[in-house]
């Protein structure tokens, strides 16, 4: 799953939250989820997620597609 947060911005603590339950309910541990774009807040907030998936955090959309495709 690949999830583009290009120009957004540090989400309020309700919304990642909200993210963190609804993600780990769907995901499975033999998935990979992928965080790309947003401020380097943004993405040091989602490496805190704790998601029974394997999650990557990258700046760009295209080194996240790649880290995917590997996968």
């Amino acid at each position: 799953m690949l999830v583009d947060l290009s120009g957004t911005l540090v989400q309020p603590q309700e919304a990642f939250s909200y993210v963190q339950s609804d993600l780990a309910n769907i995901l499975a541990p033999a998935d990979r989820i992928a965080f790309a774009g947003g401020g380097m807040l943004l993405r040091m907030q989602k490496k805190r997620l704790t998601l029974p998936a394997e999650t990557g955090v990258f700046e760009k959309v295209e080194d996240a597609r790649s880290w995917l495709e590997q996968g």
